[in-house]
């Protein structure tokens, strides 16, 4: 009985070697030489030797970190030096030889090392890491954020009159005690929105924010359709910028330092301790001059929004100034007034007009004024300096741009509020 078993077991490992042996692919490249016999159409060619080496050799992607890559061998780890490609020069030189399976001189597999093959574990293949973008550096994130903000730094500089929100417009009624109302853009549909002198007009959502002349300054905000008035803080404040859920503010009634404030009225924040006017909040900065008017000082500096980072821009006393893409314009106080512009880094700086002028508002390529050697008219020159223009005949301030019209108060007229195409047409009363 023992007798059969050893004999069954014998001829199972019998079998196993025979079948390892026929399957090899180092073995089967060179059979054909060793019987001599002529394959006719199945002629197995030095080219399928070398692809059958190849597929059963890990190629460099599939080198294990534990033992070391292709690179780690005597010749170069470039696919060039011998990696993926040494074990088909292998199989030729095999391929033309006539020695035995077996012998020292073979590159084959022998039946003890193929049965001990059989049982050892299989490597596999390491996968690839997947490799994740880097995150685009700060200048970029801060360009695909979207920021809602209540109206332009250029009009918040220039009082904040006008305001436009889809296809209606929100202003000041220089004509009822500056009263908030609104006008659809084409003129119809005009209606009153609250009772207080109001400034600074801000419009977010289906809320204006704005500063309350008639109840000391105080920051107050209305649902559009003249609903839900609603106080917003205590303090007495100016050049509001509404940014999307953050209201910043010149508070006077702390020396006019910077503050924001969420728009519900919670977290109420100081950020900076310079005696601050003309704000302007400009992507993640504040810029803004240091002084109480535009008699004093008029140093010119920027500070985060968070109140870190706080930094001199240029050492021109600096008014009017309008923070667009990399460039800063600014009416110098120490040129006569005239308009110059330079990089927000302090950098390029240059003269772009003689005028002295007011009231700057820079929208595109375009800087439009008062020009007080004209009697405080409108004129508008390209931020290169170029095609200086003539807009209106009228002594004009506090210039708000929205589309392709100006809003100003018409000094000639107890400043009520016009409006006059960019170009010089179409100037009108609005109230």
């Amino acid at each position: 009985m023992l007798s059969l078993v050893i004999f069954f077991l014998v001829a199972v490992i019998a079998l196993l070697v025979y079948q390892l042996f026929r399957d090899s692919p180092e073995q089967a490249a060179i059979m054909p030489e060793e019987s001599g016999e002529s394959t006719g159409n199945n002629e197995y060619t030095l080219v399928e030797a070398e692809e059958a080496a190849a597929r059963y050799k890990p190629t460099t992607d599939e080198a294990s970190p534990d033992h070391g890559s292709a690179s780690s061998s005597a010749d170069s780890g470039s696919p060039e030096g011998g990696s993926a490609s040494a074990p088909a020069d292998n199989v030729a030189d095999n391929a033309g030889s006539n020695e035995s399976v077996g012998s020292a001189g073979s590159q084959g597999i022998t039946p003890v090392q193929g049965l001990i093959d059989l049982f050892k574990p299989t490597e596999m293949p390491v996968p690839a890491i997947m490799q994740i973008p880097s995150p685009p550096p700060e200048s970029q994130v801060e360009i695909m954020l979207a920021r809602v903000t209540g109206n332009s730094p250029g009009n918040i500089l220039n009082g904040g009159i006008a305001a436009m929100k889809d296809d209606w417009i929100y202003y000041r009624n220089q004509n009822d005690g500056d009263r908030i109302y609104k006008i659809k853009t084409d003129g119809s549909m005009r209606e009153k929105v609250n009772n207080n002198s109001s400034w600074y007009l801000n419009v977010v959502d289906d809320w204006i924010y704005y500063s309350n002349e008639t109840d000391n300054w105080r920051i107050y905000k209305i649902k559009t359709d003249g609903s839900m008035h609603t106080k917003v803080n205590d303090n007495k404040s100016l050049s509001l910028n509404v940014v999307d859920d953050w209201i910043y503010y010149k508070n006077r009634s702390d020396n006019g330092r910077i503050y924001k404030i969420k728009a519900d009225g919670s977290m109420h924040t100081k950020v900076n301790n310079d005696s601050s006017y003309d704000i302007k909040v400009v992507g993640e900065w504040i810029y803004y001059n240091i002084g109480d008017n535009y008699d004093n000082d008029g140093r010119f500096y920027k500070i985060k929004t968070d109140g870190s980072m706080r930094t001199k821009v240029n050492n021109d006393r600096s008014f009017c100034v309008n923070v667009v893409g990399d460039w800063i314009y600014y009416r110098n106080q120490d040129d006569g007034g005239r308009i110059y512009r330079m990089k927000n880094d302090g950098s390029n700086k240059m003269k772009i007009n003689d005028d002295n002028s007011w009231s700057l508002n820079v929208v595109g390529e375009w800087i439009y004024y008062r020009n007080q050697d004209d009697g405080g008219r409108i004129y508008k020159i390209k931020t290169d300096g170029s095609r200086r223009t003539k807009i209106n005949e009228f002594r004009s301030i506090s210039l708000n741009l929205l589309d392709d019209w100006i809003y100003y108060r018409n000094q000639n007229d107890g400043d009520r509020i016009y409006k006059i195409k960019t170009d010089g047409s179409g100037n009108q009363i609005v109230d």
